[in-house]
């Protein structure tokens, strides 16, 4: 296994953790999903923080893409694209978006990694398809996938954007006007 690949898996391990957003809100509820999300998203924000200011290694650095020195680093984009989803969103809308951004992004991740970029997106595609029908029906799912896809595949290097926000929010737009097109 090569270097990048084994990093890229490391790093998309972050993405798996997203899986279980939707059993942590089956067991525990909403308000408890949306505050436990919070603290993550208080201590990763002062972890970044701290290192961003200090410019120090952090014991996650090793997993830190180059844009990311001097940026917030892509975990956090993720918690904040479960909160603004879980939040704002139809419960299943949100956990199939979450999902996307899991699984979807995940396996993609990896697969670009394996330098199969072409293959990387129908992947995201056809994943975030496959795991958004387990809560809303397959032309819903298949307009987030749409969507995940697209956010997936826009190159955002920007200080206030990243595809771990932007896959779960355009996802989830395109979802909750498919449940209101369709009256599902």
């Amino acid at each position: 296994m090569s270097p990048a690949l084994a990093k890229e898996i490391r790093r998309k391990a972050v993405h798996a953790v997203g899986v279980l957003t939707p059993i942590v809100f089956e067991i525990f509820g909403k308000q408890l999903l949306i505050s436990g999300v919070l603290v993550c998203l208080c201590f990763s924000s002062f972890f970044e923080f701290s290192r961003l200011k200090r410019g120090k290694p952090v014991f996650y650095s090793e997993l830190l893409r180059s844009y990311e020195e001097d940026r917030l680093a892509g975990y956090v984009f993720f918690l904040m694209g479960i909160l603004v989803c879980v939040a704002l969103f139809e419960s299943d809308v949100a956990m199939a978006a979450v999902l996307m951004l899991a699984a979807g992004d995940g396996v993609s991740g990896v697969i670009k990694a394996l330098t199969m970029r072409k293959l990387a997106t129908f992947s995201m595609f056809i994943v975030s398809a496959a795991v958004g029908c387990i809560y809303v029906p397959p032309f819903v799912s298949t307009l987030g996938a749409l969507g995940a896809t697209v956010a997936g595949s826009l190159p955002l290097r920007s200080k206030y954007l990243d595809d771990n926000l932007m896959i779960p929010l355009s996802s989830a737009i395109l979802m909750q006007l498919g449940l209101s097109q369709t009256g599902c």
